[in-house]
């Protein structure tokens, strides 16, 4: 273990840029093996390059420049990061939230669903918006705990929305 430790001193060992490089190699190698002859053997060659060039950059002495170009990778990946990022909160808050964007300023805003007609002021720009939040979909039933009343439905749910839950339909359709 200390013959390991003291090989790798004084390296870049693994980074952003390392680990994207060889999520790209594993991905093309196994793109690959759908393939047969010349494109192939030229996805396997691409995978090897990208492969040999995630081990340069982990067993590198020059830490200086392998930080810089880590540094210019996460600059270039971080929109796409935050976008990613964003989309899955979205995606865990689909039940529970409602979605919009401001139409003056384009910032989306978020208001919780089974409200009804809501009334929401845009902190950017001040922009008054009126949005209907419709019916839940969440069911007392499956409701988390911070969500349910002591009654044991959805503080807000109306009614209608309520009936939409034990019937399985929407009540207010007509």
């Amino acid at each position: 273990m200390h013959r390991l430790q003291s090989f790798f001193a004084g390296r870049n060992g693994s980074d952003a840029l390392s680990k994207t490089t060889s999520i790209v190699a594993c991905l093309l190698l196994i793109l690959s093996m759908f393939f047969r002859g010349v494109v192939s053997s030229i996805l396997w060659a691409l995978a090897f390059l990208f492969l040999a060039l995630s081990y340069f950059r982990m067993f590198s002495r020059n830490i200086w420049k392998r930080r810089e170009e880590n540094q210019k990778f996460l600059a270039r990946t971080a929109p796409i990061a935050r976008k990613w990022r964003q989309w899955k909160l979205r995606w865990r808050q689909r039940n529970l939230y409602a979605f919009f964007k401001c139409p003056q300023c384009g910032t989306v805003l978020r208001v919780p669903k089974g409200k009804g007609k809501v009334r929401v002021t845009c902190k950017s720009c001040g922009n008054v918006i009126e949005r209907s939040t419709g019916c839940s979909d969440i069911s007392p039933l499956t409701a988390p705990g911070w969500m349910r009343s002591s009654s044991g439905g959805i503080p807000g749910v109306t009614a209608a929305c309520a009936g939409a839950f034990r019937s399985g339909t929407d009540s207010r359709a007509g």
